[in-house]
């Protein structure tokens, strides 16, 4: 092969190589992502001030309450997934990461939307238009909600109704009862005496917190209520349920 063939092969090389950099480069620009697209389009990352309100999500459900979450100034919350109650804390920071905790949870199934679940995992939060919407930690949207209705459709019924003291039957001698006042709950399980603290998203399903007893042993006695992680009322009739959602006996109202 003469010299300028060699060369001639040798320059259609450079330039193939050179065309097959550029194509990858111009490939990997318009595989990056934007600046603004973080999933959620260009939108402002939502601060304190905007979070701060009673969310819904604008649809009905076939569940005894509406889903709701109730995001207070002072960095707390509570929720309703229609038939469960949960509250927490949070914050945010000023790319609108989140961070959220969620106490315990009654786990009665229910026909509604896992709202303080979806709040207490997601990573984001962000505007859009009027909306806020919960993204995941690549920015996907989870869920998109909206204010709650002025005409508070789905406001918080009063918990008025919860306070007093609620018993069950029990044998002659024993107590079971719980009494509920202002953010407090005290009561005897037949045994022991109960103190703990409680609260209520929606005006008949309460979660209780930090239900503690204390050591006696009492033979015979079914200590059934320090199990007790949530109550749901219906009257004035109170289904208490364990940590699994099971129902392990009913309280009435007393007044």
């Amino acid at each position: 092969m003469r010299l300028d063939q060699m060369r001639a092969i040798g320059l259609a090389a450079l330039g193939l190589a050179a065309v097959v950099a550029l194509s990858a480069c111009a490939s990997g620009a318009a595989s990056s992502p934007s600046a603004s697209g973080s999933g959620s389009g260009g939108t402002e990352p939502a601060t304190a001030t905007d979070l701060v309100g009673v969310w819904v999500t604008g649809e009905s459900y076939h569940s005894p309450k509406q889903p709701r979450l109730d995001v207070a100034a002072d960095g707390t919350w509570t929720g309703s997934d229609g038939c469960n109650g949960t509250e927490g804390t949070w914050s945010v920071a000023a790319d609108g990461s989140l961070s959220v905790t969620a106490g315990l949870s009654t786990l009665i199934g229910c026909d509604g939307a896992d709202l303080p679940g979806m709040f207490s995992k997601a990573a984001l939060a962000y505007l859009d238009g009027e909306s806020l919407v919960l993204a995941d930690a690549d920015g996907a949207p989870v869920v998109t909600l909206v204010a709650e209705p002025a005409d508070g459709a789905s406001a918080t019924p009063s918990t008025a109704g919860v306070l007093g003291t609620w018993s069950a039957d029990a044998p002659q001698g024993t107590e079971v009862f719980l009494t509920f006042t202002d953010g407090k709950v005290t009561g005897k399980d037949g045994c022991n005496n109960l103190m703990g603290s409680w609260s209520a998203s929606d005006g008949t399903t309460i979660v209780l917190s930090g239900l503690a007893s204390t050591m006696m042993y009492c033979e015979g006695v079914d200590t059934w209520l320090a199990k007790a992680v949530g109550l749901t009322i219906e009257g004035d009739t109170a289904v208490v349920v364990d940590d699994s959602g099971a129902q392990i006996g009913t309280l009435h109202h007393q007044g």
